[in-house]
């Protein structure tokens, strides 16, 4: 969930009227930046996208539903459910011909014309009370492996039995170290009392204590001529062999590395890590792009019609989502090969600030910003003073007369509006 959504997947807009878009922007912005957007009050935005992905990793699916809030500033609101919130003691055939499966009611063509959810989940023993809410007003976030599928299942479903298994294996390892901890000695001793052994004693410690369980480090006396069994604690050869392929089965059943699941990255490679990164990225595309993004969509349609009602209707040219900046294995190596695709026109600069996890819009006005502050300050991160080598840049260098012959046109161009 935390590659999936990271610290939030982001709206970007190219609108005709770049004020009227900038309004629509900062509005959503502040919209999505307060928690008044959750039911619950808890999260922001970006928390509840991180919640949605958790839940249908853990369980399978969750619900989202829209709420409109008149009292608020923005009053679009959304209340995150889990899926055994849907209704499945209503199915059968309606009124109307439309088919129930599971507490969702299908239209004759099998498109979903909407969902009952429950509105208590006190005891499974009694009837709970349901209400319908139309397909419109529901955002039904789950993972779909096949046509038809209507509900979704915990990602771990295909594992579990592993999970369980290795479990058992890891309880059954500790307790043969335990075992094999308990070496001890027993000591034969002269018998006592006028050469009268008790046998009933048993084996005891020093201080006479009967011996209930083996212990660690042990020493033991017991009356001469006793039969006595000596202590052998078996032998741990113990390898990691069988831990290891079971971990790999895991990470395989639910699309990871195996290195995501144990944390540790000491037995990688580049190479290796590189690889099984590009595997993982490949899952996070269908992941992010298949199941997030269209009800990101959704939501953002709540709220352009709400912002529409209240503001009016703003030309989106364009509307896309910006996925949260992936790690990278040499972070240094696949910088440089984007700086190469930007310069060669194998990808934007929109491309590139999308990648990285920022707004175009708002590097550009960013740079704005810092260049307005810095004035005539030189600091070697600016391209139009410094060379990418460090080595500051004159009047006679392109970079630096292109950058002044840019200033005085624009400067011209301010001047004649």
């Amino acid at each position: 969930a935390s590659n999936i959504v990271g610290a939030g997947i982001r709206p970007d807009y190219i609108g005709k009227n770049s004020r009227r878009v900038e309004a629509y922007k900062n509005t959503f912005d502040a919209w999505a930046e307060s928690t008044a957007c959750d039911y619950e009050n808890h999260n922001n935005l970006w928390g509840l996208q991180h919640l949605w992905a958790a839940t249908v990793v853990e369980s399978g699916g969750c619900l989202v539903r829209q709420v409109v809030n008149n009292a608020l500033a923005f009053p679009l609101v959304l209340q995150t459910l889990e899926q055994q919130y849907l209704d499945e003691s209503k199915s059968g055939v309606t009124e109307k011909n439309r088919e129930i499966i599971n507490g969702i009611e299908f239209n004759e063509d099998g498109s979903v014309h909407g969902y009952w959810i429950k509105t208590s989940l006190r005891s499974t023993y009694r009837v709970d009370n349901s209400k319908f809410y139309p397909a419109d007003e529901i955002i039904h976030f789950y993972w779909k492996d096949r046509p038809g599928q209507h509900l979704g299942v915990g990602w771990m479903h295909s594992v579990s039995d592993l999970i369980n298994q290795r479990q058992e294996w890891r309880d059954t390892v500790l307790t043969q170290m335990r075992l094999a901890a308990c070496f001890g000695l027993i000591v034969e001793e002269a018998p006592k009392d006028m050469g009268l052994g008790d046998s009933e004693r048993g084996i005891r410690d020093e201080d006479g204590n009967v011996f209930s369980e083996v212990e660690a480090g042990m020493i033991g006396y017991t009356d001469k001529g006793s039969n006595v069994t000596t202590v052998s604690p078996p032998n741990i050869n113990q390898t990691t062999d069988f831990s290891s392929s079971v971990v790999e089965d895991i990470a395989a059943g639910v699309g990871i590395t195996r290195e995501q699941i144990t944390g540790n990255f000491s037995g990688v490679t580049w190479a290796s890590g590189r690889l099984a990164r590009g595997e993982f990225y490949t899952n996070l595309d269908r992941w992010q792009h298949f199941m997030m993004i269209p009800g990101l969509n959704k939501v953002h349609d709540w709220f352009d019609n709400i912002y529409t009602l209240k503001k009016g209707k703003v030309n989106i040219v364009k509307r896309s989502w910006i996925i949260p900046q992936r790690s990278a294995v040499n972070p240094k190596e696949e910088l440089e090969v984007d700086i190469r695709k930007v310069r060669s026109a194998a990808m934007t600069p929109q491309q590139f600030t999308r990648k990285h996890g920022v707004k175009f819009s708002d590097a550009v006005q960013a740079w704005k910003d810092a260049k307005t502050e810095m004035g005539d300050l030189p600091f070697d991160f600016d391209p139009s003073k410094f060379s990418a080598a460090g080595n500051q840049l004159d009047n006679n260098d392109s970079a630096s007369s292109n950058a002044s012959s840019n200033t005085e046109k624009d400067d011209k161009t301010d001047n004649k509006e």
